[in-house]
């Protein structure tokens, strides 16, 4: 039996290791690469350009950037697994602060197959 992920559900690691990937209207594209080993690449344009890792936090997935990377110091970026597989980032935190975003704000990356 095949169960969906979603907001009701709590994330497991299978559900989320893979690829999801979200092109914007500038020609940009972005990547996320979550790996088994909790750690994370980010893409932009096919080019890394930072590595965090990740963890399951209740119903959500939280993905630490580490300093030096182009937000500057450490970030927590908050996701959620849509029902379809895809990733909303739904909030943000920095030194300690949650930012919550609209779901106009929320950015979806697609599961790449």
């Amino acid at each position: 039996m095949l169960v969906a992920v979603g907001c009701a559900t709590t994330p497991t690691v299978k559900s989320i290791v893979g690829s999801y990937e979200k092109k914007f209207d500038d020609g940009d594209t972005y990547k996320n690469v979550f790996l088994e080993n909790r750690k994370v690449e980010n893409y932009m344009n096919g080019e890394k350009f930072f590595e965090g890792t990740w963890k399951i936090v209740g119903k959500e997935v939280h993905t630490e950037t580490s300093g030096g990377n182009t937000f500057g110091k450490s970030e927590i970026w908050v996701s959620k697994i849509e029902p379809n597989g895809d990733l909303a980032w739904i909030a943000k935190i920095k030194d300690g602060k949650r930012k919550d975003y609209s779901k106009e704000e929320q950015v979806v990356l697609k599961k790449k197959k």
